[in-house]
């Protein structure tokens, strides 16, 4: 099945230097881009970077605003009905609030592979080696 749509992809490293320094106004132009764009997906890698629950550990104004923004708009395109698809994921869902949770509502959890798996793989790429 192909899908026709724009992808907006976010990673870790870019997302934390850029969301940080534009803050909300970042996210607003992600999501107005996504809107412009319909149908879209947006792919926020390592979400729990960006919407962890940690905010007792000097997280600060900035971090907040963009957290909350980030949950507003993710809401707001829910709400809208739009074709916009926002993927998030994580290594670390436990670092993540009842709220975002709340917000991804569904949730695929993909277990690590068995030692057997994972030997099975090793051996994969050795023998491509």
């Amino acid at each position: 099945m192909n899908i026709h749509c724009r992808t907006t992809p976010i990673k870790r490293a870019p997302t934390q230097c850029n969301i940080y320094d534009e803050g909300k106004n970042a996210v607003i132009a992600l999501f107005g881009v996504a809107k412009c764009k319909q149908p879209s997906v947006i792919f926020v890698e390592n979400i729990d970077c960006i919407l962890s629950a940690c905010e007792s550990e000097g997280r600060d104004d900035k971090f907040m605003r963009t957290r909350n923004r980030f949950m507003k708009e993710k809401q707001l395109v829910e709400w809208e009905g739009g074709q916009i698809l926002v993927i998030g994921s994580s290594t670390r869902p436990e670092l993540l609030s009842q709220e975002v949770l709340n917000v991804f509502r569904n949730r695929l959890y993909l277990p690590l592979p068995s030692f057997k798996a994972r030997w099975s793989i090793i051996e994969g790429f050795l023998e491509r080696e």
